[in-house]
């Protein structure tokens, strides 16, 4: 099983929130959803009508125009994916908050598929010790261990920017973010997210502990 995590920050009310996204793909689906993103970037790179510059990054949200978006939803509804996404208010300590999402996120996940070995890929970061991160894991690890004895563990692999997984997990937040901040007149905004609400499997608001999934849907607007 590999997970792959990005984060983002975002303001309500002029409170700073952190958010994970980990999205987690089965080592079968790993090749088929690889070659779509290629395939797909290779498509934009090709499209002389999008006015990409050449030193942007393409499947980054916040540098794809609104042109290349909806484009990469698109495919990326297509693929065989599950996101987990968590939120909290944003501490003093921005690892020790990191890391309490991340595991917020992992628990279950490890309880759930204990039988599996564990990639974890988070995009490196200057706010993030790989120690003090891997700590945290370990932590959970024994617990669910304890529980689970079949649990087999995790690898935890530090990624950068290039990797071509990176884009699922900022997509999601990037439509995530848009969504819970931006004023309702935006309404494709709105759409980006319905598109991509299938493949998330859980909305965590861990500052009033509500757990939002299919049978209690996250929906910021009336």
């Amino acid at each position: 099983m590999h997970f792959y995590f990005d984060e983002t920050k975002f303001k309500i009310d002029g409170i700073e929130y952190l958010a994970l996204a980990g999205v987690l793909i089965e080592e079968q689906n790993m090749a088929s959803i690889l070659s779509h993103l290629e395939a797909l970037k290779t498509e934009l790179e090709e499209d002389q009508f999008l006015g990409k510059k050449e030193e942007n990054r393409l499947l980054h949200f916040t540098e794809d125009n609104l042109e290349i978006q909806p484009k990469v939803i698109e495919c990326l509804r297509e693929q065989k994916v599950k996101v987990y996404i968590a939120y909290k208010i944003l501490g003093d300590d921005y690892q020790d908050t990191y890391n309490n999402i991340m595991t917020k996120i992992l628990f279950d996940r490890f309880q759930k598929n204990h039988t599996y070995k564990f990639t974890i890929n988070y995009e490196e970061n200057t706010y993030i010790k790989p120690t003090k991160l891997a700590k945290a894991i370990d932590n959970i690890s024994k617990v669910v261990q304890e529980r689970k004895p079949t649990f087999t563990g995790y690898t935890l692999v530090k990624v950068n920017k290039t990797e071509p997984f990176n884009a699922i997990p900022d997509y999601f937040l990037g439509v995530f973010r848009q969504y819970i901040v931006v004023d309702t007149r935006q309404d494709y905004m709105k759409r980006n997210f319905e598109k991509l609400r299938k493949k998330i499997r859980l909305i965590l608001d861990m500052e009033n502990d509500i757990f939002y999934h299919k049978d209690n849907p996250y929906k910021k607007y009336s």
